[in-house]
């Protein structure tokens, strides 16, 4: 009983994930790194990124494909994913409208395959795999 209450809360969400890489530029407390997300939704994301923050820390993030750019909040911090990368929990704080692109939209209304975090790494990657935004571009487009 408690197991089905604990996955309809992790499945209850305000709007449907997907499994989705966007190159990110990440700034807290005065510096920026290079981050990316696994998963996205309207409401947030599930990002990778060198900087470890504690939770209820606001970001700002960069979409480094369209230069668009909002405020987050870190909901949880997760551990070290792969070697120097952290899973990190961003609760978007106000309107996403374009901030994703349009191949999100897209994906979305098309269905795109759900995210389910319970399966666990189903996104292999490695820190240095976007040294900057034309190769992140580069490779979200082979």
């Amino acid at each position: 009983m408690l197991v089905a209450a604990l996955v309809a809360t992790i499945e209850d969400r305000r709007s449907p994930r997907i499994l989705f890489q966007v190159p990110l530029r990440i700034s807290a407390n005065g510096g920026v790194v290079r981050g990316h997300t696994v998963v996205v939704n309207r409401h947030g994301a599930l990002v990778l990124s060198p900087l470890r923050v504690p939770e209820e820390t606001l970001l700002k993030l960069e979409n480094a494909l369209n230069g668009a750019s909002l405020l987050g909040r870190v909901a949880f911090c997760g551990g070290e994913e792969l070697p120097g990368l952290y899973k990190l929990g961003i609760e978007i704080l106000g309107p996403t409208a374009g901030f994703w692109g349009n191949e999100f939209e897209s994906r979305l209304s098309e269905g795109a395959p759900a995210a389910a975090a319970e399966r666990g790494s189903a996104f292999r990657t490695s820190a240095s795999e976007f040294p900057d935004a034309s190769t992140a571009a580069k490779r979200l487009t082979d």
